[in-house]
């Protein structure tokens, strides 16, 4: 197996792969910067769309518009609109607690479900 290097960008915290069939990209956030990541495998080059919170944790594609992510943001359940980069909170959880919780990471099932988990910090 050979290991190469496909991105020139570097984040500051990548995670949360998802492959999205639809535009045959890799999506991933860039956690600490803010930044919604589409990675080309023929190309090699990736887009963003940048968001002025805090953190972003994770996103995916809604299924009947993959223009369309739901994303979290510290202790909220965002949409984002890709074409305009206009978001809208869904939910916000833990509000009580909010300076000391943030979403962490998370996927859909198999029936669209959002799992989400959710970091503590002392």
């Amino acid at each position: 197996m050979a290991v190469s290097v496909v991105s020139t960008r570097r984040s500051v915290l990548g995670e949360g792969p998802h492959w999205d069939e639809s535009s045959k990209t890799l999506l991933h956030v860039d956690l600490y910067s803010g930044d919604i990541c589409w990675l080309d495998p023929q190309t090699l080059d990736t887009q963003t769309i940048h968001l002025d919170h805090e953190f972003v944790t994770l996103a995916v594609p809604y299924a009947s518009n993959p223009r369309h992510l739901v994303v979290t943001t510290g202790t909220e359940v965002r949409k984002l609109q890709c074409d305009t980069g206009e978001t809208e909170s869904l939910v916000e959880v833990d509000k009580e607690v909010k300076k000391r919780t943030r979403f962490n990471d998370g996927k859909c099932d198999s029936t669209g479900r959002l799992w989400a988990g959710e970091e503590f910090t002392l």
